[in-house]
């Protein structure tokens, strides 16, 4: 009996050991996890996304070229059946005439030989129509294409022409991706220095709350991000309720710390209210399954 009560206690004892080794375990890697959190993408906006997000169709829109209906060309459908009657009618009266009919009439004369002169005027019609259709035909189509032509150039002014009405007044493209790369390295110095004057200042109030709860989970902690190289692209550029919102796409590489290189890719939604003139960051959107 006993000797059952001692296996018992050895097998509870692997029974608890093992528990505590997959405890441990798990606690260890829980605890990596959050490491690896951490020092990953401590720079502004952690990698993540907030704010305002906008759809892929808004910002991709492909580009269709307008399509054209080609022109079809009849020919002219010419019938044997006029050629091969009048060769009959003429076979038949030049029977008669050498089977010694004769020309019994003055009347049957007449009607023979404006037989022969209506023959010969649509032979030589026929042969001479499908050059004039031809020419007919070539010089329509080259007004056609010239209209084409008139037609897709005035269609891309008006598209060009409808694209620019969505810009503020007085916007520039270049100067604004110039500003907007500054922003940017701005707001990273900014964040690494917990400078909350300057994040309030250049981010919409949803987006500068979430910012600074952003810096209260780092802590005293410090930062330094460096910024290796950076491409700003203008996306889209509309009119919302009671704003402007352009969409610059970044990329690039950035370096935290010691940490290896970043390469980074997300879209900042900028945002410029009415009644001011200063555009600031209204949402970060990682580029995360959006193509071009």
């Amino acid at each position: 009996m006993s000797f059952e009560w001692f296996l018992i206690g050895i097998l509870l004892h692997k029974v608890i050991t093992m528990r505590t080794l997959i405890s441990c375990l798990l606690i260890s890697l829980l605890s990596f996890g959050l490491i690896f959190n951490d020092a990953y993408a401590k720079r502004f906006g952690s990698g993540r996304s907030f704010g305002v997000q906008r759809s892929q169709s808004s910002l991709f829109s492909p580009k269709k070229a307008p399509a054209s209906a080609p022109l079809t060309q009849k020919n002219p459908n010419t019938s044997k059946w006029g050629g091969l009657l009048g060769g009959m009618l003429i076979g038949g009266l030049l029977t008669s005439l050498f089977m010694g009919h004769g020309f019994g009439t003055g009347l049957l004369t007449w009607l023979i030989v404006g037989g022969l002169i209506l023959f010969a005027i649509n032979l030589f019609r026929r042969r001479v129509q499908p050059g004039m259709q031809s020419n007919t035909a070539s010089s329509f189509n080259r007004n056609s294409d010239t209209f084409n032509n008139f037609k897709q150039a005035f269609n891309a002014q008006s598209t060009s022409s409808s694209s620019v009405t969505d810009y503020p007044e007085n916007f520039s493209p270049n100067n604004f991706l110039r500003e907007a790369k500054v922003t940017f390295n701005r707001l990273q110095a900014a964040y690494d220095e917990m400078n909350t004057q300057d994040l309030r200042e250049f981010t919409a109030p949803e987006v500068f709350a979430e910012i600074k709860m952003q810096l209260d989970e780092r802590g005293n902690e410090p930062n330094k991000t460096e910024v290796i190289s950076l491409e700003a692209e203008l996306l889209d550029v509309s009119r919302q309720t009671k704003s402007y919102i352009a969409s610059v796409r970044f990329t690039g590489t950035v370096k935290e710390n010691n940490d290896p290189l970043t390469q980074i890719d997300e879209i900042w939604h900028f945002r410029r209210f009415d009644g001011n003139t200063q555009w600031v960051v209204g949402g970060i959107q990682q580029n995360e399954g959006l193509s071009l």
